[in-house]
């Protein structure tokens, strides 16, 4: 399993959680969720946008947190470099032998007994994700539920930790609250596709808003007026408090 790499979150002086993205670069008076120290906006051009602790990273952070909603922004399901190529040739050359049980083993293909005259391999929906065959309605069915099953499991790690009297109980708490602000964070916002025609320029655009699709587009009419003559946006999509699709909307059709 893929462990949390960077720290998104700090808390403001009233304990509110606060994302990295609304703050600037730099120093911030935020504080770390899990020791309390100082933290520094790091908004670089290459590396993800996130935080750093202004003095030495604490044993929380450094040892990784798993906090990241489920398929949302990492398409391959954790497969090998081989088991992923071999599975992106499947409809194609068919699944390797080699292969075959390992890829049924994550869940990506599934022997159809129905399938043709013979029965046959065919890919499930988490092996059409990968492949970037499911559709953006189908993945929402699929993406959802792993994303409550992951909430429910670590409410029940809070409660046990709680029970317990564990020492991990205040970390795996501040966990909880983070995966819960994350998955509060990414339904409240509307996901559109706009195809956009500036003078003699088409291009298409994929964004998330945390207000109404119209708002944002005359927004974006007024940002492309300062460059462009003639502007003309064409909706060809939204999707509501569907900010979760994003990502995938991007990888399916990049």
């Amino acid at each position: 399993m893929r462990m949390w790499q960077w720290l998104e979150y700090g808390i403001d002086p009233d304990g509110n959680l606060i994302s990295v993205d609304r703050v600037r670069r730099g120093k911030t008076d935020l504080k770390c969720p899990y020791c309390q120290g100082s933290l520094t906006s790091k908004k670089g051009e290459i590396k993800a946008h996130h935080f750093a602790h202004t003095d030495t990273t604490c044993r929380a952070v450094s040892s990784g947190r798993d906090v990241e909603l489920p398929l949302f922004d990492r398409f391959n399901l954790h497969l090998t470099p081989k088991e992923y190529a071999a599975l992106l040739q499947f409809e194609k050359k068919g699944v390797d032998s080699k292969y075959r049980y390992l890829l049924e083993a994550k869940d990506t293909i599934v022997y159809n007994p129905h399938k043709g005259t013979y029965g046959g391999w065919e890919l499930t929906k988490l092996g059409k994700v990968v492949c970037r065959k499911l559709s953006m309605n189908l993945f929402a069915q699929v993406q959802e539920p792993l994303m409550y099953d992951k909430l429910s499991d670590l409410e029940m790690r809070v409660r046990l930790a709680y029970e317990e009297e564990s020492v991990d109980y205040p970390d795996v708490l501040i966990d909880l609250k983070i995966y819960r602000d994350r998955i509060q964070a990414v339904l409240s916002n509307h996901l559109y596709y706009l195809k956009i025609i500036a003078d003699s320029e088409e291009f298409y655009k994929i964004g998330i808003t945390g207000r109404t699709v119209p708002e944002r587009i005359v927004e974006i009419n007024s940002d492309l007026k300062g460059h462009f003559e003639t502007v003309a946006i064409e909706i060809l999509g939204t999707w509501s408090h569907r900010g979760n699709l994003e990502r995938y909307f991007i990888y399916k059709y990049e």
